[in-house]
């Protein structure tokens, strides 16, 4: 009988009043969970961490290379622009004899 009272005790009751078992993990369980959880969560800010930082180096590396290619430009245009210069010359020059 008194182990019968000892299970009444660890019962709740239900929305129908009806007495159920309290369905709790155990101590150790409980314990074990909660940092392994928290270790999880940190391991997975990290790992966000890390990928927004290597998004950030990709977003620089492209900024680089469009300054490039806007350098490229720039020397290609002038060098077009020489070299027009240039050929005007050498027409005045055949043409002037």
């Amino acid at each position: 009988m008194g182990s019968d009272d000892h299970a009444r005790n660890k019962m709740k009751t239900n929305d129908n009043r009806q007495k159920v078992p309290i369905s709790r993990p155990t101590k150790s369980v409980r314990n074990t969970e909660k940092p392994h959880s928290q270790r999880e969560k940190d391991r997975e800010r990290e790992r966000e961490r890390e990928r927004e930082r290597e998004r950030e180096r990709e977003r620089e590396r492209e900024r680089e290379r469009e300054r490039e290619r806007e350098r490229g430009k720039g020397r290609v245009k002038e060098r077009e622009w020489k070299s027009e210069i240039v050929t005007m010359r050498e027409r005045v020059r055949l043409r002037d004899g």
